[in-house]
């Protein structure tokens, strides 16, 4: 009995053994697992960069609208200094803490079935602390630039490195400016960028964009204003003009145009900046507003998405290189002679609508309009037969007690004047022509050159407008005397890059009405104020004091460029004394 009942205490003994060590394997499994999820739940505490699709659609002339939103990640930690080389700034360990401190919030407690090992992993939060070493990098790069330059700066970093080569595709980036008041400092603004322009941009042309200083047009994907520009007002869309050799070309234009435009029309604001790009220095810009449709810029209504009837706003441009939706103006295809006594035809030119049509109805409406307003202008002006158009837009014989207006003096206007002031705002045409007069511009009639129409149902007025003063690339050259906007080009040049005069302003400065509403705008600019100083020599004070300023910065555009801006300001100056010779002092025998 004694060792039967000792067998069973040993086989009770063994079970008790077995299920202690079964017990310990099972606590041993679920400690592992505990541990598993606290390392998951660390790596969850990372942002992930996420990547957003280019955006590769947009033409030049699409208004405020749709943006595929950029990503902001570079992960090069090599930046190219102003003088070329390249170096590695040091970012230290405690830095590295201190920012994942900013970032790092505390982590819920991941449900069991939610955990995926794959996610978090040590690689992707090593990118993404790259990530973050390459922001501070670019930012001390940028912080030691405002310590060695005074002019505005801006500086673009694009994802990846990519480069900018394309006049279609947007390449995603960041935008940095500094030198500038506190309030307007952009810090990694999401963006994209483009090289925008046609012969500025070499048609396109990748090797010599690479090679040169090219144009660009920036997007953010939100509003956004750039240095203060146009009081602060924010839009998407912001333009880098090069700065050429003269350095002040654009720069003098603008600020004629917002001191001559009335206060209803618009002129784009600008100011001279250094623009870098992925670290390197490109050269002297011209920073600008995009010519577009918008409530801060040309202030007329914008059409409605997918709105076919043609009772809209349209803007367009006079453009030799027919960017579709686009339609033709023959004028009249006349032969004319102008105020300088040469007599050609006038030569047949494309336009493009420059803000939205969804319908070929649209774009024929446009075509009618504009084509049948000059045609209303030559017929009175050379013909001295007079129309008016209706609400279809067709010419309308006008009545005799019609055209009986008497101006504010009480004398009857010519009835020339008052069939144009009919379908054309005819301030807006003085104004417009002054400033390209100035400029000597022999590109007026060819290529970026605005008018608007605005027969929505709001409209107070449906009379063709000019707009918005642009490109100056081909303006400031030879002689400071003589008319050039408002006559043929002459034959020296138009044998070389054809003719490329503005028939409005050829026509019109052949009526003594016309020139007279010149002269009197002419004076009124040339009035001075309480300090002295009219509105025409104020710009050039200004512009003389924009060089002074950034003297420094604006000579690493090279080719002794402020000397030859100094040289433009002083062209622009006998353009000045010319001008009042002839307007002011009554000697168009100058001509």
């Amino acid at each position: 009995m004694k060792l039967k009942y000792s067998a069973k205490i040993k086989l009770l003994l063994f079970l008790l053994l077995i299920s202690i060590f079964a017990f310990a394997c099972s606590s041993a499994t679920i400690d592992k697992n505990v541990v598993s999820n606290e390392k998951t739940s660390e790596y969850n505490t990372d942002v992930t960069v996420t990547e957003a699709p280019h955006d590769t659609s947009e033409p030049d002339d699409i208004t405020e609208g749709s943006y595929i939103e950029p990503v902001t990640e570079n992960t090069d930690e090599t930046i190219v200094l102003e003088d070329g080389t390249e170096t590695d700034i040091e970012v230290s360990e405690e830095d590295q803490g201190s920012d994942a401190a900013v970032s790092e919030e505390p982590a819920e407690e991941p449900q069991k079935e939610n955990i995926q090992a794959e996610e978090n992993t040590p690689k992707e939060k090593s990118k993404t602390q790259k990530t973050k070493i390459a922001d501070k990098t670019i930012r001390k790069f940028v912080k030691n630039l405002e310590k060695t330059t005074d002019i505005p700066t801006i500086c673009v970093y694009t994802k990846d490195n990519a480069e900018v080569i394309s006049r279609e595709t947007y390449v995603n980036c960041t935008v940095y400016t500094l030198n500038c008041d506190e309030e307007y400092k952009l810090i990694g603004n999401e963006a994209g960028i483009r090289v925008r322009g046609n012969s500025t941009a070499y048609g396109g042309n990748v090797s010599m964009i690479r090679k040169n200083q090219v144009p660009y047009r920036i997007k953010f994907s939100k509003k956004t204003n750039m240095l203060g520009l146009n009081d602060g007002a924010e839009c998407k869309s912001w333009v880098l003009v090069k700065a050429e050799y003269d350095l002040l070309k654009n720069d003098i234009a603008f600020r004629l145009g917002r001191t001559i435009l009335h206060d209803y029309n618009y002129c784009s604001d600008g100011t001279l900046v250094h623009v870098y790009l992925n670290g390197v220095f490109k050269g002297v810009y011209e920073l600008c507003e995009q010519s577009q449709v918008n409530k801060h810029r040309i202030n007329i209504p914008e059409t409605l998405k997918n709105y076919t009837s043609t009772d809209i706003a349209y803007l367009v441009e006079i453009d030799n290189y027919g960017e579709k939706p686009c339609f033709s103006v023959n004028y009249n295809g006349a032969e004319f002679t102008d105020i300088n006594g040469a007599t050609k035809k006038f030569k047949a030119v494309f336009y493009s609508v420059k803000s939205d049509v969804y319908s070929d109805a649209q774009t024929k409406y446009i075509k009618k309009y504009v084509n049948n307003v000059f045609k209303v202008l030559y017929e009175a002006c050379e013909n001295e037969n007079y129309y008016f158009l209706n609400d279809n837009n067709d010419l309308v014989a006008a009545k005799k007690k019609k055209l009986k207006v008497k101006d504010e003096n009480g004398n009857l206007k010519d009835p020339a004047e008052v069939v144009a002031e009919s379908v054309l705002d005819l301030d807006s045409v003085v104004d417009l022509y002054l400033v390209y007069e100035i400029a000597k511009d022999r590109d007026v009639g060819e290529g970026s050159f605005y008018m608007y129409a605005d027969f929505s149902a709001d409209s107070t007025d449906r009379r063709l407008t000019f707009t918005c003063p642009w490109d100056f690339e081909w303006a400031y050259e030879g002689s400071a005397q003589g008319i050039y906007a408002g006559a043929f080009n002459p034959d020296s040049f138009a044998e070389i890059y054809e003719e490329r005069s503005n028939p409005w302003f050829v026509l019109l400065m052949k009526q003594d009405w016309f020139v007279e509403r010149v002269r009197s705008r002419w004076e009124e600019l040339r009035t001075p104020d309480e300090q002295g100083t009219d509105p025409i020599s104020r710009c050039m004070m200004e512009e003389k004091e924009l060089l002074q300023t950034y003297k420094n910065d604006l000579a690493r555009q090279g080719n002794n460029a402020c000397k030859k801006a100094e040289a433009l300001i002083s062209w622009t100056e006998k353009r000045f004394s010319w001008l009042d010779g002839w307007l002011m002092d009554d000697k168009r025998d100058q001509t």
